[in-house]
This record gives structure tokens, C-alpha cells and sequence, in this order.
């Protein structure tokens, strides 16, 4: 099986992530916007950073800008996944779901 066509979306002139096909044109066509989003982060150092944002694009700017203190230091970052929701709750329980024990074997296995 051929692994998932990526390509770079760009948020400045210097400023790329790799997303999957699929999860971009979802996330430009505005009349299938998430209103909710749960992302991973694939960090320099081999960490991951997980984190939820209403304003996903507005989130990595600030991931790459330096904003972020987790992130700061461990450039080059790689976006690795994404989930959408449009129940607010949903997604920051499966945020938090993912920074435990079993989330973290789960997204691990599964996600990155």
C-alpha cells in the first residue's frame, strides 16, 4: 500500500508544514473549516507536542514564530497529524486523552 500523498502548506514564504492531502482540502474549503482541531507536532529533538487550537493556522504562525515555549527551541517542527471536531468538548477530551499513559501508546501507534 503507497503511504498518503503529502504536500507543503505554506503559511509565510518561509514557513512550511507537511500535511495530508485529504486533511488540506478539508481544511480549505471554508464550508468544511473545523471549528475545532487537535494537532501533533513531530519536535527536532524526537518529542511530540500536542495541542488544541480554534485557529489552527493562527497556532503553528505562532509554533513557528517562537510563541509557543515547549516548541521554541526544537525547530525544525513537522505538523504529523490533525483531527477535526465541531463539539468543543470532544476535542479537548481527546486532547488531554493523548498527553496520558494509553493516549500516548494510542498516538504512538496510530497517529505519527
Amino acid at each position: 500500500m503507497d503511504p498518503p500523498a503529502q504536500i507543503l502548506l505554506v503559511l509565510s514564504n518561509r514557513r512550511k508544514f507537511v500535511i495530508n492531502t485529504i486533511i488540506l482540502e478539508a481544511s480549505l474549503n471554508k464550508k468544511m473549516l473545523p471549528t475545532f482541531a487537535v494537532y501533533i507536532i513531530s519536535c527536532s529533538n524526537g518529542s511530540y507536542y500536542v495541542g488544541f487550537s480554534k485557529n489552527l493556522h493562527q497556532r503553528l504562525k505562532a509554533h513557528m514564530d517562537g510563541l509557543v515555549s515547549f516548541t521554541r527551541h526544537k525547530k525544525p517542527l513537522r505538523l504529523v497529524h490533525i483531527s477535526v471536531f465541531s463539539d468543543l468538548k470532544k476535542a479537548y477530551d481527546f486532547e488531554r486523552y493523548l498527553k496520558i499513559g494509553s493516549g500516548k501508546a494510542f498516538m504512538k501507534k496510530r497517529l505519527v
